[in-house]
């Protein structure tokens, strides 16, 4: 597969560069292997073509290291493909890695929280840390660790739930995402994952876990931060967990990156560096500055949870039913992104798709059949779990839904619609009714003519669309 270069076969390379450093091989194997990694093409600007893709976060880390750890291999011999020597290419990847680096120091990561990708980065990751000089490897060992801290920080009775740069359908079953690998990892009494076997790195690593996850896995926390050009929101406690990214962020100055692919018609832009392929990334896997109106891809926006098989959460379909391989998906993503801005105790979206999109309806992921108790009062589901309550209420009428999983769908069909979701604990309401009342009390409201929700307690969520350049 290295050699036919199908995609992710950068995957395939990182973990062969590891078997090379740890094990030997016999004469024929080795000279096989050779073979195969000299005609390897390790940037998308070499030689041949095929359908590889280079530039997402994780996949342009594992091809700069990659190709940092071929040509240390074989320092003098000529690679094919990259009309390089391997020192050559030791130093285009140095290069590039150090870049990569740069970039996620200063910015964070794109891919932020993904339970898929997050465990990709890591194994590259840690290839960076074992087979590359010191002042790199040490860098990389930040790094991760802060990798792991965010997932740490996101970890809810168990499972993550999060807001993600990219995601998958495992999105709804938070205890078999990917990651929970690694946060088993971290304390084994969370559910386990196979994450796609990642881990297999982290046994020959020198790596070594950070003190103190299993607390932030644990404590209860309300926090902002930035990561890439989202803004996250958590608040999670004994009784809820709500997290979020802000759609669009408020703070007066923000200082977003240049996408170069906008300038490139009218200027010189260097094709060679990381902020390039980060430009090409943003085009085609989706953008983190989150903004109503724009179509999105395979970000997840917002979620709700009493505990780690409880999460709620709505999208905008990219397909019409739970076989879509669509991206977005059916509960992945979503077509157009929505307004969304969330408060302690609260989180509100507005979701306006416009007549040109093929999708009209939003839905929520509800498994309620996970919950205590169900209970319908008007246009709100208020939901019991524990010592935690969730109510739910949509400005219109949620119809369930069956596909391919039961019980677990509401639809709410047309094109402009808000939703709120409201948590609370049984310290302060002792029965899901009273809770209900109280809920009842806010008086949502949407008013289609101006895209506002409000409540009566001062909650306000306003969508004004927005063009984004880099989305098509």
């Amino acid at each position: 597969q290295i050699e036919k270069r199908f995609d992710c076969s950068d995957f395939l390379v990182c973990g062969l560069v590891r078997y090379l450093k740890n094990y030997e091989l016999d004469d024929e194997l080795k000279n096989r292997v050779k073979e195969v990694l000299l005609n390897y093409r390790y940037w998308m600007d070499q030689e041949g073509s095929d359908a590889m893709c280079f530039w997402s976060e994780n996949h342009s880390l594992m091809f700069y290291v990659s190709a940092m750890n071929a040509g240390e291999f074989y320092p003098e011999e000529y690679f094919t493909r990259a009309h390089m020597t391997g020192r050559q290419l030791w130093e285009a990847g140095k290069k590039r890695v150090e870049q990569w680096l740069d970039d996620v120091e200063e910015r964070g990561f794109e891919e932020f929280l993904s339970t898929v990708y997050m465990c990709v980065t890591f194994a590259g990751l840690l290839n960076v840390i074992d087979y590359t000089p010191k002042e790199i490897s040490d860098r990389a060992v930040k790094v991760t660790d802060r990798l792991l801290e965010m997932l740490a920080l996101h970890t809810y009775k168990g499972s993550v739930i999060a807001p993600m740069g990219r995601v998958y359908r495992q999105v709804i079953y938070p205890f078999l995402q990917g990651a929970q690998a690694l946060m088993n990892l971290i304390d084994p009494d969370v559910p386990y994952s196979y994450g796609e076997g990642w881990l297999a790195f982290y046994a020959t690593s020198r790596y070594e876990i950070p003190e103190g996850l299993k607390k932030l896995m644990r404590d209860p926390v309300l926090t902002e931060y930035n990561t890439g050009n989202a803004v996250i929101r958590l608040e999670k406690n004994e009784a809820y967990c709500i997290t979020s990214v802000q759609s669009p962020r408020k703070d007066t100055d923000y200082d977003r990156w240049v996408n170069l692919t906008l300038l490139e018609e009218r200027q010189n832009v260097d094709k060679t560096s990381h902020a390039y392929t980060k430009s090409l990334n943003e085009r085609f896997h989706g953008t983190t500055c989150f903004e109503p109106g724009v179509y999105g891809y395979q970000q997840h926006i917002w979620s709700c949870a009493l505990d780690s098989e409880t999460q709620i959460f709505a999208n905008h379909p990219g397909g019409t039913c739970d076989s879509s391989q669509m991206r977005p998906g059916y509960w992945y993503g979503n077509g157009v992104m929505p307004a969304v801005k969330q408060v302690p105790g609260k989180v509100g979206a507005v979701y306006r798709i416009p007549e040109s999109h093929p999708i009209h309806f939003t839905h929520i992921y509800c498994p309620r059949d996970r919950f205590d108790r169900v209970l319908k009062a008007g246009n709100w589901l208020l939901l019991k779990k524990d010592t935690g309550y969730m109510g739910l209420w949509c400005s219109t009428e949620l119809t369930p839904f069956d596909d391919t999983i039961f019980h677990c769908e509401l639809r709410a069909y047309g094109d402009d619609m808000a939703y709120l979701c409201v948590c609370g604990s049984t310290e302060k309401w002792n029965t899901l009714e009273e809770f209900g009342n109280w809920v009842q009390s806010l008086k949502p409201s949407y008013c289609r003519e101006t895209g506002t929700l409000k409540t009566e307690d001062g909650f306000e969520l306003h969508y004004q669309a927005v063009q984004d350049d880099t989305q098509y």
